[in-house]
């Protein structure tokens, strides 16, 4: 059974799944949703093209920003050139958990 979180916990961190819309009008996390697979992922648009990894760069500064949390501990790990992507969040699960709860009220 798929998890009710869009992550799950990893070595040394969170695993996140974001499914991103690029070309959008606004920078923004849309909260969670779930994919007809029973999936659950993080909605985020950015207004960045994704051309030459603008848009992923973009998520990431976004989620940087986000979560409060450094550029560098945050690494896209899959998806480079897909919509659905996986972000490798570094640092200790447990606080990493309640930070990304936190941001998601």
């Amino acid at each position: 059974m798929p998890s009710q979180k869009p992550y799950e916990i990893a070595p040394n961190g969170l695993r996140v799944y974001i499914r991103l819309q690029s070309k959008a009008s606004v920078n923004a996390i849309d909260g969670t949703a779930q994919d007809d697979a029973g999936r659950h992922y993080l909605r985020v648009r950015v207004t960045a093209v994704p051309e030459k990894s603008k848009a992923n760069k973009a998520l990431l500064k976004l989620l940087a920003k986000t979560w409060h949390a450094p550029v560098s501990d945050l690494e896209l790990v899959a998806g480079d050139k897909a919509r659905d992507k996986t972000v490798h969040w570094a640092g200790k699960a447990e606080e990493l958990t309640k930070r990304f709860e936190a941001a998601l009220r």
